[in-house]
């Protein structure tokens, strides 16, 4: 069953003024609409706190790129479920986001940090 969350929204009249819903909510939906994935933003975040709490340089590598997965992840959810095409750009998956009132603080911290890493080749500080 695939459900466009955007145009639910639309038929409620619900605007991102009175949307008020956490994260237990959005996994009972999940739940109920029978949406299962072989991986999940809490399972690559779990793995990232492994990762950071392991040490040495790996603590810096693998918990900076599964964080930014989780996030990625989570944003992909939130894309998909709002109605739009989870294959826009991220630049545009952002705009899509921030205008419906999430903020995206996190993954530009993140990306930062990720971007350091993987184009400049620097371990980011702790």
């Amino acid at each position: 069953m695939n459900i466009n969350i955007k145009q639910l929204f639309n038929d409620l009249n619900i605007t991102r003024d009175n949307f008020d819903w956490d994260i237990d909510d959005y996994y009972y939906l999940r739940e109920k609409l029978g949406i299962e994935t072989d991986l999940n933003a809490e399972s690559l975040l779990d793995q990232a706190e492994q990762d950071f709490e392991a040490g040495g340089q790996g603590k810096f590598i693998n918990s900076i790129t599964n964080a930014k997965r989780a996030i990625q992840y989570r944003i992909d959810e939130l894309i998909e479920h709002f109605g739009f095409d989870k294959n826009l750009g991220n630049q545009k998956k952002i705009e899509i986001l921030t205008k419906i009132g999430f903020t995206t603080r996190i993954l530009r911290k993140v990306s930062s940090a990720r971007n350091l890493l993987e184009h400049e080749y620097k371990l980011p500080t702790e």
